[in-house]
């Protein structure tokens, strides 16, 4: 397989298709990662009260991903934004920390 250029009317081959895809992905990735690191920088300094590390999990607080929290003895791990969401009953939020 080949693609023709318009402006050049140059033959590209497929494996410089393939690198070409592969950095605008690689781009793209970049700057995926880039808003997310905001939009968690946003949500953390829009908090009421930051959670500290390894304490008892509230239901009121909100959590992003990396928190560490207790309930019930058992240590969990925040997956994904959440509040309100019990760990031990939502692990596609949260899992559990190896002790």
């Amino acid at each position: 397989m080949s693609v023709t250029h318009k402006r050049s009317e140059k033959q590209i081959g497929a494996a410089e298709l393939e690198a070409l895809r592969a950095s605008i992905m690689a781009e793209v990735e970049a700057a995926r990662a880039e808003t997310e690191e905001s939009i968690i920088s946003s949500i953390r300094n829009n908090l009421v009260s930051l959670p500290e590390q390894g304490e008892e999990w509230n239901e009121k607080k909100s959590y992003i991903t990396g928190d560490v929290v207790t309930l019930d003895g058992v240590s969990y791990t925040a997956t994904h934004y959440s509040r309100g969401k019990s760990p031990a009953s939502n692990p596609d939020k949260w899992t559990r920390t190896p002790t």
